[in-house]
C-alpha cells in the first residue's frame, strides 16, 4: 500500500457507462458525497469507540462505492486495513483510518467540484 498517495478523482468511467448523461452522473456524485460523509462520521465514531469489527464492515462497503472513480490507492488502503482488522493486526489501524478519512474527505471535495462543473 502506498501511504499518503492521492488518487485523481476521475469520472471518465461514469461518462462512459452513461453516454455522458449529466443527470445520471450528478445523481451518482450526489449519492457518493452523501454516503461518504456518513461513512467518515461513522469511521470517526467507531475509531473513538475502538469498534474495529464495525470499521472492518464499513471499509468493505466503502470499497464498492469508490470503484467508479478510479481511486486505486484509496481502494488499496481500504483493503489492507480491512485485512489487518480481520487478522486482528490492529496496531496500525488507527493511523490507517486517519489516512483513509483524509483521502475520503479529499474525494468528497473532488466530487463536489465535479458536480459544480456539470
Amino acid at each position: 500500500m502506498t501511504k499518503n498517495k492521492t488518487d485523481k478523482f476521475d469520472i471518465t468511467y461514469l461518462k462512459s457507462i452513461s453516454n455522458n448523461d449529466k443527470t445520471f452522473i450528478k445523481e451518482v456524485l450526489r449519492l457518493y458525497v452523501e454516503t461518504s460523509q456518513i461513512a467518515v462520521t461513522k469511521l470517526e465514531s467507531d475509531l473513538e469507540k475502538g469498534d474495529f469489527k464495525s470499521i472492518e464492515f464499513l471499509l468493505h462497503r466503502m470499497r464498492s462505492s469508490i470503484m467508479p472513480f478510479s481511486l486505486t490507492n484509496l481502494n488499496e488502503q481500504l483493503k489492507k486495513t480491512e485485512q489487518d482488522i480481520g487478522e486482528n493486526n490492529i496496531s496500525n489501524v488507527p493511523k490507517e483510518i486517519k489516512l483513509i478519512i483524509g483521502q475520503v474527505k479529499k474525494s468528497i471535495l473532488s466530487s463536489e467540484i465535479e458536480l459544480q462543473k456539470l
